[in-house]
């Protein structure tokens, strides 16, 4: 198991703050995101942590396990790119067209890394606003969307 290949290792290892985050809402402005419904991402730099213009940035949605490298979920059709300001950019993102079909579909749920290329062509990954690592779809109609526990 992978539980079995993690060690604890004394110290501390500081990581620098990236420069880029990003945050999700759905049309009724909830960060829990389902899996029929379109939503927003954007992505946003802290002011001076890069010099890239913008309007040259794209993003791409891939499974949390896969290299930035992949190409975009297919299930995933991401759109827009509108500049916000100097600083940051939104997206459209709603899902369908997974087997060449135009019909609105469910997105797989799971964990998904978001990976911005600032010059439009090299991808990285980049952190959730709140620190975590991964976009987080989750299943429609789960136990916890009906209430249910």
């Amino acid at each position: 198991e992978d539980r079995y290949n993690w060690h604890l290792i004394p110290g501390v290892i500081a990581i620098a703050r990236s420069a880029l985050a990003f945050t999700a809402v759905d049309a009724g402005g909830s960060s829990v995101i389902g899996g029929r419904e379109a939503f927003v991402l954007s992505v946003r730099r802290a002011v001076f942590g890069s010099y890239t213009d913008v309007g040259d940035w794209q993003v791409r949605l891939v499974r949390a396990h896969f290299s930035c490298e992949i190409l975009q979920e297919k299930s995933m059709v991401v759109t827009g790119g509108t500049v916000e300001d100097v600083d940051a950019k939104t997206w459209d993102v709603s899902c369908c067209c997974a087997y060449g079909d135009q019909s609105p579909r469910e997105c797989e749920d799971g964990e998904y890394k978001v990976c911005v290329a600032e010059d439009g062509v090299k991808y990285s990954a980049v952190p959730a606003a709140d620190g975590s690592q991964t976009l987080t779809i989750h299943p429609t109609g789960s136990l916890v969307e009906q209430g249910l526990f």
